[in-house]
């Protein structure tokens, strides 16, 4: 694991930068976490942790504002806690997401008749109006004196 504190003022889009930069040192590796000026890394496939050291040394000195960074290893066990934690947090964001669509097909479903009443009532405007100009034809014909 690998979390870093970056400068506060830092713009935004550093924040991609520095996480396009240690992802691909890295491969395989990935963001678990990227709040404000906190970002954590869950890293795979080091060599060794001082070989972290050493290229968080380098992009902390060389390449980007970077406050402090820590790098640890973490156990069997909170691994397999973090991916459980995680994997939660996703089927709720997908719950969550899957319920919102269904309320937007309703709402979709509602508009929909709506839309058809509309078209309904559209028609029936049109043929009231018709009748309208038939018998104003018919009124004017019966006005005009006949010969």
């Amino acid at each position: 694991m690998l979390t870093l504190t970056l400068t506060p003022s830092l713009d935004p889009s550093m924040h991609e930068a520095i996480d396009k930069r240690i992802l691909s040192a890295y491969p395989r590796s990935s963001l678990l976490e990227g709040l404000m000026n906190q970002r954590k890394y869950h890293l795979r496939l080091i060599p060794s942790l001082a070989a972290v050291f050493g290229f968080m040394e380098r992009l902390k000195n060389h390449e980007f504002p970077i406050q402090n960074y820590t790098v640890f290893q973490t156990s069997s066990l909170e691994q397999i806690f973090l991916r459980f934690v995680s994997g939660s947090i996703s089927r709720h964001v997908v719950m969550q997401q899957e319920q919102e669509i269904e309320h937007l097909k309703d709402e979709l479903s509602d508009v929909a008749v709506i839309q058809r009443r509309c078209e309904d009532l559209e028609g029936q405007l049109r043929q009231a109006l018709n009748r309208v100009r038939e018998l104003e034809r018919e009124n004017e014909s019966l006005r005009q004196p006949t010969k």
